[in-house]
């Protein structure tokens, strides 16, 4: 599989300027043989929490966008995973639809929405303000095998990645918008660690932004297994757009995942014990909403 992860600066609440960007990039790829197209979060609308028509600009999945999109790749031995803004039953999702040779594949929706102060960037999200948490673990089929998408804060929850895993993904899709990191050039541990845990090759897409308010910093990269950090773009001030190109086969990962893996010790009755233990924890759990 060739992938194509495409760090772009998305403009703010201009969608038709966005889709033709990404649209130009996906005829790229199409021309380099590209298989899987990634942009970052919210790259069809741009990630703005105090100017951002979310609502407004919103649309259903199928829907204009991603059917332009479709068209393009129509027949096409290629899969696209973009950020974007879903409505559906007077719901706003913060969504990254898999799009492939015949059409849209499914949907992942942002499980875990940013509602804190970052102790990156001292900014405060209220995420919730703007859309409904996700319900269900993105988990799609494709061609080239099982693939999981999560959006930005998933990552932090590392049963989003393990229940991925468990069921046969070989390659989880990560579109993010982080914030500007300390230091400007790194990420942090945990980039290495949930790919290690899971023995997949993780993708993860950052999106640009030099917006005051949130200023994202790029570093997108290809993470492999216990192999760590396979290959990155340009990250923190010296960011720019650009596309990171990587290939890799399921087989290449699945060998490593019997090699070793943390998966093939996973008891079902612990996983249980988690079930209880959230249920009845003292530390702030909800439930959906």
């Amino acid at each position: 599989m060739k992938i194509h992860l495409v760090q772009m600066a998305a403009k703010t609440n201009d969608k038709k300027a966005n889709l033709e960007r990404m649209l130009h990039y996906i005829d790229e790829g199409l021309r380099n043989g590209a298989n899987l197209i990634v942009f970052g979060e919210l790259a069809l609308i741009g990630y703005d929490l105090n100017k951002g028509k979310f609502r407004e600009l919103a649309e259903p999945i199928p829907g204009p966008s991603t059917e332009a999109i479709a068209q393009r790749i129509s027949g096409k031995d290629c899969y696209v995973v973009l950020g974007m803004s879903e409505s559906d039953g007077g719901f706003v999702y913060n969504s990254a639809p898999l799009i492939g040779p015949d059409g849209v594949v499914g949907t992942a929706r942002k499980l875990y929405l940013a509602d804190f102060r970052s102790i990156l960037t001292g900014k405060t999200y209220f995420e919730s303000v703007h859309f409904r948490p996700g319900q269900s673990i993105g988990i799609f089929d494709t061609r080239f095998g099982r693939i999981g998408i999560q959006i930005c804060l998933d990552f932090y929850h590392p049963e989003i990645a393990q229940a991925q895993a468990l069921a046969g993904a070989w390659l989880i899709v990560h579109p993010s918008a982080t914030p500007l990191v300390s230091g400007g050039g790194k990420l942090p541990s945990v980039w290495d660690a949930r790919p290690w845990e899971n023995s997949v090759c993780w993708c993860y897409v950052n999106v640009l932004s030099q917006n005051p308010d949130h200023k994202f910093n790029g570093g997108s990269g290809v993470y492999l297994g216990t192999r760590g950090l396979q290959k990155q773009a340009s990250i923190g001030e010296s960011a720019k757009e650009e596309v990171l190109e990587y290939e890799v086969e399921s087989k290449e990962v699945l060998e490593m995942r019997q090699a070793f893996s943390p998966l093939r010790d996973v008891r079902p009755d612990i996983i249980k014990q988690l079930l209880t233990a959230a249920e009845e924890s003292r530390y702030g759990c909800v439930k959906n909403r």
